[in-house]
């Protein structure tokens, strides 16, 4: 409520007065002390009830307002409660009130010092786009990574010779590579491969020719563009007749990669003949 006014005083008569203004003077002195009493009247009952409500004023006010109270305002600081009637003042610097002050989500990531690349990571709009933008494989390529290292693991564990005895692991170890054998289902090691420092395939088997017929092989790995087949035969190296008899006869291609070697057996005898090839 407002409170009430006080009238100021007029000119107070003086001795050095003359008669007429000293005595208009006394009387608007006296009116104004009559007018003031008045005033002071209405006025002290007003400051008690004032008094009154400030006095109470702590039992209404807002308790977030009282928590804040008791802060030193300082530069670069802001207050925050920690607790429900306690608060005390944390930094906020330069930097961080231009991140709150950013007009949107990509004014922030400017803020932050992002660079262009970095922006387009953040908001890239699911993980594929991420994985696009930074070059990695999908879980379906790793997938299938992994299942081939899990196969070429798996293989490594079944390290054979041709004839599964012994004889020749000791060449192919030699080459300074290990080789990977293809063991097929009836548990007989018949042929395997291995990749070459150079990149290119190497596989090798055994082959029973028949007399006088054809016999297919197939590559442990199908190669790619090419391959230079050699063989042995099981006889004694001397028997010379026997190396005349077997031959190949084609080169089997699937898609335009060899896939499979034929020998043919003029003899009249079946050749057991051991084969390798290189190839890319």
């Amino acid at each position: 409520m407002p409170l009430q006014d006080l009238s100021p005083p007029p000119v107070a008569p003086s001795r050095s007065d003359a008669p007429e203004t000293f005595i208009a003077r006394a009387d608007d002195f006296l009116a104004w002390i009559a007018a003031f009493a008045t005033q002071m009247g209405v006025l002290v009952p007003q400051l008690e009830a004032t008094a009154a409500l400030i006095a109470a004023a702590p039992a209404y006010a807002d308790p977030g307002l009282v928590a804040l109270t008791g802060n030193t305002p300082a530069a670069d600081k802001v207050p925050y409660f920690t607790g429900s009637a306690t608060s005390t003042l944390a930094v906020l610097t330069a930097a961080g009130r231009a991140l709150i002050g950013a007009a949107n989500a990509g004014a922030q990531l400017d803020a932050l010092g992002l660079s262009p690349n970095g922006k387009s990571l953040i908001t890239a709009a699911d993980y594929p786009a991420m994985r696009g933008l930074m070059g990695v494989p999908s879980t379906t390529e790793v997938a299938s990574y992994v299942d081939a290292l899990v196969e070429a693991a798996a293989l490594l564990t079944k390290i054979k010779t041709v004839d599964g005895a012994g004889s020749g692991l000791d060449a192919d170890l030699v080459r300074g590579h290990t080789p990977i054998w293809i063991v097929d289902s009836d548990g007989d090691a018949n042929g395997g491969w291995d990749l070459r420092s150079d990149g290119r395939i190497e596989c090798w088997g055994k082959i029973n020719v028949p007399a006088n017929n054809d016999a297919t092989w197939p590559l442990p790995k199908a190669h790619t563009a090419e391959v230079w087949p050699s063989g042995m035969t099981s006889v004694p190296l001397g028997d010379t007749a026997q190396y005349q008899n077997i031959g190949v006869a084609s080169i089997n291609f699937t898609s335009g990669a060899p896939v499979s070697i034929t020998f043919q057996n003029a003899g009249d005898g079946p050749i057991l003949l051991y084969v390798r090839t290189t190839g890319k």
